[in-house]
C-alpha cells in the first residue's frame, strides 16, 4: 500500500536533550506503520502546505500501535528551524508515510545490534519500544554514541530500558563526566566485541547516523568478518 498524505496534530512538544525534542502528533487517521519507518513532513502548516512544498523525512520515534506518533528533531539546520521551531502544540502540520525498508522484522531478526550516533538513535527508540512493549524476549543491544551527557536523547528511557533482554551501552566523547556508568570513546568494532559475538551468525547489525559514522563501523564490522547481509544501515 502507498504511503499516503495526511495532517496530524500537534498535542505535546517534550524536550528530549540539548538542541532536541520529541513532537507528539495525533494523526487524522489511524497510522500502520513498522518499526524503523519514517514518514515526509512538508513544510507550511496542513492549510498551505502543498505537492511542490519543501519536506524532510524523519524517523518515527514512538513505537506502533500509539494513537500518536512521535518525531524527534535536532533543532538544527534550515528545516528544523524554519518550520519546527514555529510549531506549537495544537497546531497542525501536514505529511506523507510511513516509508522505509530499515525496519525491525520479529519474525526475521533474532539478535539485533543497533549502532547509533546523535539523532540516529530515533528509529531505534521505535524498535527498542516495540521489543519491550510487546513483550518480546528478542536479545537486543544499542550502542549509542554523544559527544556529551546533555546531547544524549531518551537517557532517562535508556536507563530504564536497559536490563534483562535489552542492553544499553552509551558512548561519550567529549567530556569525562563524574559518576558515568559508560563508555567514553566512539564506537568502534573493539567496544563491539565486549558486548557481542560479532561471529554470532544471528546477529543482524543496524547502523543509523552521520555518514561518516555509518562508513567506518560498516567498514570495521566487514573487516571483522561479519558478512553484508547481515548489515543494515540508513545515514542522516
Amino acid at each position: 500500500m502507498p504511503p499516503m498524505k495526511q495532517k496530524a496534530t500537534i498535542l505535546q512538544i517534550i524536550d528530549q536533550a540539548e538542541l532536541v525534542k520529541t513532537f507528539r502528533l495525533k494523526p487524522e487517521k489511524p497510522l500502520s506503520f513498522k518499526p524503523g519507518q519514517f514518514i515526509t513532513v512538508f513544510a507550511g502548516n496542513a492549510s498551505g502546505a502543498g505537492a511542490a512544498s519543501p519536506a524532510k523525512a524523519y524517523s518515527i520515534s514512538s513505537p506502533p500501535g500509539k494513537e500518536y506518533i512521535d518525531l524527534t528533531v535536532k533543532m538544527v539546520g534550515r528545516f528544523p528551524e524554519g518550520v519546527f521551531a514555529k510549531l506549537k502544540a495544537g497546531d497542525a502540520i501536514e505529511f506523507l508515510g510511513p516509508s522505509g525498508v530499515f525496519v525491525f522484522d520479529k519474525e526475521k531478526i533474532k539478535k539485533p545490534v543497533f549502532l547509533a550516533a546523535g539523532i540516529g538513535i530515533t528509529p531505534f527508540m521505535s524498535m527498542l519500544e516495540y521489543i519491550k512493549s510487546n513483550g518480546l524476549e528478542t536479545p537486543a543491544v544499542l550502542f549509542y554514541s554523544n559527544r556529551t551527557v546533555a546531547g544524549v536523547a531518551f537517557l532517562k528511557r535508556l536507563e530504564e530500558l536497559d536490563g534483562e533482554n535489552i542492553k544499553i551501552v552509551n558512548s561519550i566523547t567529549r567530556e569525562t563526566p563524574d559518576r558515568w556508568k559508560g563508555e567514553l570513546e566512539r564506537i568502534n568494532i573493539g567496544m563491539i566485541r565486549k558486548y557481542v559475538d560479532v561471529s554470532d551468525k544471528d546477529c543482524t547489525f543496524y547502523l543509523c547516523g552521520s555518514s561518516e559514522f555509518v562508513r567506518e563501523l560498516v567498514q570495521q564490522l566487514i573487516d571483522s568478518g561479519v558478512e553484508k547481509e547481515r548489515i543494515i544501515k540508513e545515514e542522516f
